[in-house]
């Protein structure tokens, strides 16, 4: 893979404090948003749930999906509104069993050789999808013009992972076996997971998404040199190919527990903004911060505790990145992972208020 450009050509700022920020434009206050904002932890939230407790048909009902993702925006103004879905709404559309398992998280009908993935069908997305794609357009009519639309797709390398292993791992036996083996099966896979979620993020942009994140949730299972083949090298053709369709929107790159090894790889996505995780170091944000937008990166265990200690370990993320080493604002603020489902809403309260004065 060659060196990309990862700057947007001609920006336009449109006064949305999140969007402008990945456009290079600085602001007054810093941006944030939460991944997981819309979930457990809201009783509103939980309320819904309790009308539709399959989680796939409430991923795919427009009116309740699109009320749940405008529910933390309305009780926390946060910058971004991130669509209400999962990642696992693509091998679902694909054809794969998917079921969601309470207490237990996602169970797929795995599908590990050439003759599984004739259970898959390209011809199905449209019609799959298009339950996402009003969710879209029916949250950004509730949305105000200073909020930020930011649609999502699951990385390949972990989508592929949950469909293959059939839930999440320990050790991704299965998938890192064919990988190493270089298995053909794995090629064809991964193809088809790229044509799908170029598709359904196309919709979503064409729906009203502003920005788009990608969560390679799984990146750092990986070694250096399968880092580059399976995780970098299905992320690079999937976000130039977006890229050649949607130049204009900002795309956010999340590789849980694997910036330090994107850092080290010599290697360049076209993207704008790269999201961290907890374990990330300070010297590692700030090096990455000299080419992107940097997104993250509070331990959201934090938000289990208390106020004092939620303030002193805000502070200390926030400082060494809300100006970049030439003075720019690139710096948006989240949490490492998702919020928790058992943080206390009051505590998640307090974050949003420090942020807006800090």
């Amino acid at each position: 893979m060659e060196k990309t450009e990862v700057l947007l050509k001609n920006p336009v700022r449109h006064n949305r404090p999140l969007l402008d920020c990945l456009n290079g434009f600085a602001g007054d206050k810093i941006p944030f948003w939460f991944m997981r904002q819309a979930g457990r932890y809201l009783p509103e939230y939980r309320a819904i749930r309790q009308k539709e407790k399959n989680f796939i048909q409430l991923c795919l009902n427009p009116d309740l999906a699109s009320e749940i993702t405008l529910q933390p925006i309305r009780r926390f103004d946060m910058d971004g509104a991130i669509l209400f879905s999962d990642i696992l709404i693509v091998p679902h559309v694909l054809g794969q069993r998917v079921d969601f398992i309470e207490s237990l998280g996602p169970r797929l009908e795995p599908i590990r050789s050439l003759q599984d993935l004739q259970r898959l069908n390209l011809d199905r997305l449209a019609d799959g999808f298009n339950p996402i794609y009003q969710t879209v357009k029916q949250t950004c009519e509730g949305l105000a013009n200073s909020k930020t639309m930011i649609g999502f797709c699951g990385g390949i390398w972990t989508v592929a992972s949950y469909m293959i292993e059939g839930q999440s791992s320990k050790n991704y036996e299965t998938i890192k076996r064919l990988c190493y083996l270089d298995s053909p099966f794995i090629t064809a896979l991964f193809t088809i997971l790229i044509e799908a979620s170029y598709h359904y993020l196309c919709g979503q942009i064409k729906a009203g998404c502003q920005v788009i994140q990608i969560f390679e949730s799984w990146a750092g299972q990986m070694d250096d040199h399968n880092f580059k083949n399976y995780i970098l090298k299905p992320t690079e053709i999937l976000i130039n190919r977006l890229k050649s369709s949607h130049p204009e929107i900002p795309i956010i790159w999340f590789p849980k527990n694997a910036s330090e090894s994107y850092l080290h790889s010599g290697l360049k996505l076209n993207i704008q903004a790269i999201g961290l995780d907890s374990t990330v170091n300070q010297a590692t944000s700030r090096q990455l911060q000299k080419d992107y937008v940097v997104q993250g990166y509070l331990d959201p265990i934090y938000l289990l505790i208390d106020a004092k200690t939620i303030e002193s370990a805000t502070r200390r993320i926030i400082e060494p990145l809300r100006l970049d080493s030439k003075n720019n604002s690139r710096y948006i603020f989240n949490l490492g992972h998702g919020i928790l489902p058992n943080s206390p809403v009051e505590n998640v309260e307090f974050l949003v208020n420090l942020l807006k004065k800090l």
